[in-house]
């Protein structure tokens, strides 16, 4: 009788075994994933708190042995592991550094860039977009159609020049501070005495015969007159301005929309336009 309760006042104050016990981690940029090794099974009760390095503000408070954290900055930052053994009556702190060297991109909203014009018989008042804080460069080509020159017009948001009559294709480049990234859009337009309207004229629909529209996967163009030449280039723009689909069209082409966009697109051969509607 001695015997066994020997035994058992020793099983009571075993010591703890806290030699399999970690902290483990994986991450991706600044997502990180962390598990406590070594203390699967019910005895063990864990607090985990995350702070940086040189602060007091807990970043983060938890009691699962398994847990994720993403980090809103670089730098370095302290994990502090609390456990306790309820089977053996004892309990360890230990703590792991962690440097995070990563932090993701943010993305680039380009919803208010644009190219907008009012146009004066020759003379011309661009707005590149609307008033943007993360916007900071913009830029403006002109490519005349008809002489083949293609000329730098200005570096601002809002300018004025005087163009000779004619098609020109107009280049918009955007530099986005706050996502470190550029885009651009592209833009047709007649210049001239007699285009003071915003936009391209937009034909009558026998001339030009879209089916189906509303298009899904594809659209098949026709041209319902006879052209001056067997090939007759053809553009077509997205409603940001931007050239998705260019080639040569004598009498109908059939064009694949199953990786466009939802939403309306402009048609253009020559001074002639029209709406193809895509909805997936």
């Amino acid at each position: 009788m001695l015997l066994m309760l020997l035994v058992s006042l020793a099983s009571v104050n075993a010591k703890c075994d806290w030699s399999k016990v970690s902290l483990g981690k994986s991450n991706t940029c600044n997502a990180y994933k962390f598990e406590v090794t070594g203390t699967v099974d019910t005895c063990y009760k864990h607090s985990i708190l995350i702070v940086k390095k040189g602060s007091t503000t807990p970043l983060y408070t938890g009691d699962n042995r398994v847990f994720n954290y993403t980090f809103s900055d670089t730098g370095y930052y302290i994990v502090k592991v609390s456990i306790k053994n309820k089977c053996c009556g004892g309990d360890t702190l230990f703590y792991n550094y962690i440097h995070v060297t990563c932090k993701p991109r943010p993305k680039c909203d380009w919803s208010k860039i644009g190219l907008g014009y009012s146009n004066r018989c020759g003379t011309v008042t661009f707005e590149l977009g609307s008033r943007d804080t993360c916007i900071t460069g913009y830029s403006l080509w002109a490519y005349n159609q008809s002489t083949h020159k293609l000329d730098t017009l200005a570096h601002d948001r809002i300018f004025r020049r005087t163009l000779d009559t004619g098609w020109y294709t107009f280049k918009a480049s955007f530099h986005n501070k706050c996502g470190n990234c550029d885009t651009f859009i592209y833009k047709e337009i007649h210049i001239g005495c007699d285009s003071t309207m915003v936009g391209l004229k937009t034909i009558s629909r026998d001339i030009i015969k879209v089916t189906p529209n509303p298009a899904d996967d594809r659209v098949l163009v026709c041209l319902t007159y006879p052209t001056k030449q067997p090939l007759v280039p053809y553009f077509i723009y997205n409603g940001s301005g931007q050239i998705v689909k260019y080639g040569l069209i004598s009498s109908c082409v059939q064009i694949n929309t199953s990786s466009w966009n939802s939403g309306i697109y402009t048609f253009r051969m020559g001074s002639l336009t029209h709406r193809i509607v895509v909805q997936h």
